[in-house]
């Protein structure tokens, strides 16, 4: 595993053929051909391209990956996001196009994008069996 440590900033392109983990900087594109994870005090300022990630820290560019993506409650995202599976803790911070990597070509509709700005809160709990839902304020 390679790891870019807390303190470390690194300029320029890094690829990966194994994974990475970015608890520093990168200022520059980063291509993971495994995992990928960014921790809280990591930022990467570029574009991202992984086979999956797992992030807890900042990323300013555009962020691609191929298979799973987990955000954390600390990750704060600006930019593209394409994902093919995607969990979000509450309190992660996205802002830009989110989009799900399509198996079949999207619908007609183009139903699987979004542009937001948002951070994740809590969903109401569920009703209990027998109990009526209560009205949205």
């Amino acid at each position: 595993m390679t790891v870019i440590d807390a303190g470390t900033r690194l300029e320029g392109h890094l690829f990966a053929t194994a994974a990475v983990r970015i608890d520093g900087t990168v200022e520059g594109d980063v291509t993971v051909e495994g995992a990928l994870a960014i921790g809280a005090t990591g930022q990467v300022h570029g574009t991202v391209r992984a086979r999956e990630a797992h992030i807890a820290g900042k990323v300013r560019g555009d962020l691609f990956v191929a298979e799973a993506l987990v955000l954390e409650r600390t990750a704060d995202i600006e930019g593209t996001v394409e994902y093919a599976v995607l969990a979000v803790e509450e309190g992660a911070s996205l802002t830009g196009t989110v989009r799900k990597k399509a198996a079949d070509p999207p619908a007609e509709d183009g139903g699987r994008r979004s542009r937001f700005q948002t951070r994740i809160r809590p969903h109401a709990a569920a009703p209990e069996p027998g109990e009526a839902a209560e009205p949205d304020a």
